[in-house]
């Protein structure tokens, strides 16, 4: 009778009175949500099977079972190693305004969606992609729901295929898979500044196509820039002369601005003579040709190459090795030999203080160094205290041919023994000094110096007045008569009794 009384009890309750089962086994209300299948439990659980209550969730809610069989957003990428339990998040009967999806905005593992949040993404707030009353997973994860496509889909949904995360002005499109490269100045240019028209599909690669108004050339060397010019700069010029013609540019002209030879109106094949550039720079008025390298070279037209040895037959030497060119050459002379062989009156006769008395060849004397220095005069040559003497100490004229050569003749005031030896000076006496003698009386005479005849000096035996002062007698009586004590008593010989050392010591 209780149970029935029980039973009836229930149903009445089911039609809108007290309801003894919910009483009994219903923890407590459902959502708002939820409301309507309050009163069918079955409609959410199986009688004594839990396990089996999120395929009913899943059954209802079919959009979070196709994310969780496709993989896609954050149902989908949970990554559960067993069956789906909704049940771990989400709880029931907390009340009709509970909070069952338990959203933590803060710490919400967006990663796990289909848009994890990188670079500038990462400090906004959900409602900036998230419009209120909407639900999170309905937000489409594409760039075109947030941000205005500029190319009005002519490049497709793909932004970041071009644009990165951290900046949309940040470019992370390779150029290079279109066969144009952003190198150089390219690589900080926006695309708008060659893709005016936000036209990107066949866009021309040609550089006249952004550069025509750069072009000085105007369009002389054709629309292929890149031949010479690179991206870097307009000024950088990456034109291989040297490989792509037959004149490589070196010196001087690698400095030289491609207008200053391929002018306004020229062909781009031009002739490559030296004259053809620098025809007024020719000091020489073609006389010597057109091939100006074989004396000049490109580092600047005074410093010249020619090798006057090799290629002449008068190699320049000494002071004539810095002698330019037009010193011998006169402008306008031609530069080949004459037809007789240069001498140095050719140059110098103009020059010349002998007056032709000695001839052409004054090689003879003079050096190349300097008229004034290294003479090399073979017949009387130079040395001891001589060298150092200027010629007019000597010559007292330019007629140096006409000068004596024996000592007499300059140094007649200096002989000390007033001509009794002669004018052969040099027998006796050298170059360094007057009082620097060398005379070997032991070899020279028949007469050698012993004794105490080492010392004396010459003119003791050689005087002046004898008949020939250079040949005097040998006798000791000659010189020695006043010493005889003997007064002549035994004879001339004195060297019988005594020797050389002292007349007083007899042998």
């Amino acid at each position: 009778m209780v149970l029935l009384s029980m039973g009836v009890h229930g149903n009445a309750a089911a039609e809108g009175g007290f309801d003894l089962r919910r009483m009994l086994l219903m923890p407590g209300d459902v959502i708002e949500g939820h409301a309507e299948f309050e009163s069918e439990c079955e409609q959410c659980h199986v009688n004594f099977d839990k396990a089996n209550q999120s395929p009913m969730c899943l059954a209802c809610h079919d959009d979070i079972a196709a994310d969780v069989e496709q993989g896609h957003r954050f149902h989908g990428r949970l990554g559960t190693d067993g069956p789906v339990d909704c049940g771990r998040c989400h709880t029931e009967h907390k009340g009709r305004d509970a909070d069952i999806v338990g959203l933590d905005r803060d710490h919400f593992p967006h990663d796990r969606t289909d848009l994890p949040l990188l670079g500038a993404h990462v400090p906004l707030r959900c409602e900036s992609c998230h419009e209120p009353g909407t639900k999170f997973r309905d937000a489409e994860p594409g760039c075109a729901s947030c941000h205005t496509d500029v190319h009005d889909g002519q490049l497709g949904d793909d932004c970041k295929s071009c644009h990165a995360e951290t900046d949309w002005q940040a470019r992370v499109f390779d150029h290079d898979s279109t066969g144009f490269s952003l190198t150089g100045h390219h690589a900080d240019t926006a695309c708008s500044a060659c893709h005016l028209d936000q036209t990107f599909e066949g866009a021309s690669s040609e550089c006249v196509s952004c550069h025509l108004g750069k072009d000085r050339h105007l369009g002389g060397f054709g629309r292929r820039c890149q031949t010479c010019h690179v991206s870097e700069s307009w000024e950088k010029i990456a034109f291989d002369h040297a490989r792509r013609t037959d004149f490589p540019l070196l010196g001087r002209h690698e400095q030289v601005v491609c207008e200053a030879c391929h002018r306004k109106g020229l062909p781009l094949d031009l002739p490559t003579a030296c004259v053809d550039c620098h025809r007024a720079d020719d000091v020489h008025r073609e006389a010597n040709g057109a091939d100006c390298a074989s004396c000049h070279n490109e580092t600047g037209w005074r410093t010249v190459e020619f090798d006057h040895k090799l290629d002449t037959d008068f190699p320049l030497e000494g002071a004539h090795r810095d002698v330019a060119c037009a010193g011998c050459h006169a402008k306008g002379a031609a530069a080949e030999a004459p037809a007789e062989p240069r001498t140095c009156v050719d140059c110098h006769g103009v020059a010349d203080p002998h007056q032709e008395q000695l001839g052409s060849d004054c090689r003879r004397c003079h050096g190349q160094t300097s008229w004034h220095q290294d003479l090399v005069f073979s017949e009387f040559p130079l040395t001891g205290a001589h060298h150092p003497l200027p010629c007019e100490s000597c010559h007292f004229s330019s007629a140096f041919h006409q000068t004596l050569k024996t000592c007499g003749a300059c140094h007649q005031g200096d002989d000390a023994h007033q001509g009794a030896f002669g004018e052969s000076c040099e027998t006796c006496h050298n170059t360094a000094a007057w009082i620097s003698w060398t005379f070997d009386h032991d070899q020279a005479t028949e007469y050698p110096l012993e004794g105490a005849h080492q010392q004396l000096a010459c003119g003791l035996c050689h005087e002046p007045d004898l008949t020939d002062p250079a040949h005097p007698s040998t006798g000791c009586v000659d010189c020695h008569a006043g010493d005889d004590i003997h007064r002549g008593g035994f004879g001339p010989d004195c060297q019988q009794c005594h020797g050389t050392e002292a007349f007083d010591q007899e042998r």
